[in-house]
């Protein structure tokens, strides 16, 4: 593990640590939406699965999704430049 570490310079390796949280992030929300979107389903006997009423059924994990990301990259971008 150490090795691994002194690989990266500090800055590379916050920024590493981020973008895995960020993948991290992206595979819950994902996860979430689609257990949502299929328990609608079940309980709607007569939709079928289309892409676009998934997304617009579930646009408000996407939109807190796009707004974590933009808060967790706005605070990276502050904290390399300070």
């Amino acid at each position: 593990m150490e090795k691994f570490m002194s690989t990266f310079s500090s800055d590379e390796l916050t920024a590493f640590s981020v973008i895995l949280f960020i993948i991290i992030a992206a595979a819950v929300t994902g996860y979430v939406m689609t257990h949502d979107y299929c328990a609608y389903l079940d309980d709607h006997t007569g939709e079928r699965f289309s892409v676009y009423d998934l997304a617009r059924r579930e646009r408000f994990y996407i939109w807190l999704f796009l707004g974590f990301v933009f808060v967790v990259v706005t605070g990276l971008v502050v904290c390399l430049l300070a």
